[in-house]
């Protein structure tokens, strides 16, 4: 991945990746495209790429991972947690150079000056895969996850294998030391074609070329401003989504053993966007910790899903919210039809549903309510006379059958377009909000300057966001 982040910056990251989805490897799903969507081509029905990245591009050139648990213990907590994809990384070198391919994973421990005991630990979890040359060992690794129904895209990471990356290492893009194009478009698939859940293949972590140019202008979507988020992401890859082709996040993800307040906004921004628009994506990472990361034994990773040891989940709290965005909502006609809205609470990672005793709550999106914003400028349930209603400043939200007048006509404000604001009665404005025991109430909007640093909005961002009736996972 991405540098180490500096303490005194924002430590969210998002990277849009370049993808081959047409490559030869496809042949054993087989997957294609329709308009923006990723699909099955037997059925037209939406595949959507819930991925987390599994690091094998380091100086090993080994997963990690593999001395603390066995490769199909891994593959299946990675279904298990709801992942249908994972992205795995490799250095170019790999497959390239013939003598490198060829050392044995013990090897490969022993000359980058890793003990026995280490080897031994490998020896124990992984005995199949200690005498391997290093090319068929990532061979195994895809061969556990296909076995346990994950698809890959095999990712380029760098052309040298270390840590990744930096604007001087040399494994950025064309006219950098390490980077050989007719090489690399001769190899870069390397050795796992024949594998029948690999399905593309993607290329650098990030393309840093050489040239005086912006760094959005020189390829690299990596953003550390809120503010501009939305925006930086939408300009130079979202479009793509408009002239109707995909667009996957091949990194994003933030510290997880305890989040900053820019942190939370990154992350709220970040769940808004992928509802709003279906993102396919990729979590970085897997990693609970790395056997060696530059010049480090045992490496903890902040933003490993994983603890250090790789046996739980370092943030569960994180895990449900992100549960939102890992099934589909939305496809391609004619296969998705009954298009209507949902309303996402990004803090929480649920949506407004109707309650009988509070009249609507917060709860799982995917049994919401099928919601319409209509031109009115009304929140209400389709094919009901019910809308949403603010009855006053500090006050629960309502579903009321009065549709008109003050406290029913919202909309989106802010920068963020995630504030749902209305006009009541008194001519004064109230934003929806979530109190702290998770009731839905109307407040006063709070953190409406874009040059606010220190207010947090969260618990007044909402997406209103399409949805589609009949929405199935597809793994």
């Amino acid at each position: 991945m991405g540098k180490r982040l500096l303490h005194t910056i924002p430590s969210f990251l998002c990277i849009v990746s370049l993808l081959s989805f047409l490559l030869p490897t496809l042949h054993a799903l087989p997957l294609s495209t329709n308009s923006r969507w990723i699909v099955d081509s037997n059925t037209g029905q939406r595949v959507k790429l819930s991925c987390i990245n599994w690091s094998s591009h380091l100086e090993l050139m080994v997963a990690e991972g593999l001395t603390k648990q066995p490769a199909d213990v891994i593959s299946k907590k990675i279904k298990d947690m709801g992942f249908n994809c994972v992205r795995l990384t490799y250095p170019i070198y790999l497959p390239t150079n013939e003598t490198l391919a060829s050392m044995t994973v013990r090897q490969s421990y022993l000359n980058n000056g890793l003990s026995k005991c280490l080897v031994a630990d490998l020896q124990a979890n992984n005995p199949s895969i200690v005498e391997l040359p290093l090319i068929d060992a990532i061979q195994a690794v895809v061969a556990s996850l296909a076995k346990n129904k994950v698809m890959v895209i095999l990712d380029n990471h760098v052309s040298k294998p270390q840590w990744c990356c930096s604007m001087t290492d040399g494994n950025g893009f064309f006219g950098d030391k390490y980077f050989d194009p007719e090489v690399h478009a001769k190899r870069s698939r390397g050795n796992t074609q024949s594998q029948p859940k690999c399905i593309s293949n993607s290329f650098r972590a990030k393309l840093r070329l050489r040239f005086n140019l912006p760094e959005e202008k020189a390829g690299i979507s990596e953003f550390h401003r809120k503010a501009s988020f939305r925006d930086s992401l939408m300009n130079n890859a979202g479009f793509l989504l408009e002239q109707g082709y995909p667009v996957y996040v091949g990194e994003w993800g933030l510290p997880l053993s305890g989040t900053s307040k820019d942190d939370r906004k990154f992350f709220n921004c970040f769940l808004a966007l992928a509802v709003e628009h279906d993102l396919d994506w990729a979590l970085w990472t897997l990693t609970g910790s790395y056997n060696l990361r530059q010049g480090i034994i045992g490496d903890n990773e902040v933003f490993g899903l994983l603890t250090w040891n790789w046996t739980d989940v370092r943030n569960t709290t994180f895990l449900e919210k992100i549960s939102v965005i890992q099934s589909p909502h939305r496809g391609p006609d004619p296969t998705y039809r009954h298009t209507h809205k949902i309303i996402f609470h990004p803090s929480t990672g649920q949506c407004i549903v109707k309650d009988p005793v509070k009249g609507i709550k917060l709860g799982s999106c995917f049994e919401s309510d099928h919601w319409i914003y209509t031109p009115e400028l009304t929140i209400g349930i389709k094919d009901s006379f019910h809308c949403l209603k603010a009855k006053g400043l500090n006050r629960r939200a309502r579903l009321a059958t009065d549709c008109v007048g003050g406290g029913t006509k919202w909309l989106p404000i802010t920068a963020s377009k995630l504030h749902l604001a209305t006009r009541l009665d008194d001519y004064s404005v109230a934003c929806l909000d979530v109190d702290s025991n998770n009731t839905l109430i109307t407040t006063a909007c709070k953190c409406l300057s874009i040059d606010d640093n220190v207010c947090d909005p969260g618990s007044q961002w909402f997406k209103i966001a399409d949805a589609n009736a009949n929405a199935v996972t597809t793994n």
